[in-house]
């Protein structure tokens, strides 16, 4: 679908919203420039959110950085945006796989990530290792 709209000329003002703003979403404030930070929160009005590890292997850690603590940045910075109208959110996750049948609703977390966060951060790395061979 995004292939036909940037070949096709007849969605070209649309394109020339579309704005892609380098940076890491492991960084702080996701290693984007104060400028383009300062430019997102006055002109942004859709934000799509799309960066994950998508590794399973992906140390612990890191992954929780990138998957919780980058979603967490883009929220806050979506909080700060005048003229956001949507945060379109894409998920690689993996859930409620005990089930057989996977309802669709929201399920509570298993653990509160706050909870997560402070147990990982004071987790030596060989601790960590330990969970993610186990």
């Amino acid at each position: 679908v995004l292939v036909d709209l940037v070949e096709s000329k007849k969605h070209q003002d649309v394109l020339k919203k579309i704005v892609i703003v380098p940076g890491n979403i492991s960084q702080s404030n996701m290693g984007i420039s104060p400028e383009d930070s300062e430019r997102l929160r006055r002109e942004v009005s859709v934000v799509f959110h799309l960066a994950a590890t998508l590794k399973f292997d992906e140390n612990l850690k890191l992954a929780l950085k990138i998957n919780v603590g980058g979603t967490q940045a883009v929220i806050e910075l979506c909080k700060d945006m005048s003229n956001l109208k949507a945060l379109v959110y894409v998920s690689t996750a993996y859930s409620q796989c005990p089930l057989q049948e996977v309802e669709e609703r929201v399920y509570p977390p298993a653990t509160d990530v706050e909870e997560l966060i402070h147990k990982l951060a004071s987790m030596s790395p060989e601790d960590v290792s330990k969970i993610e061979t186990s």
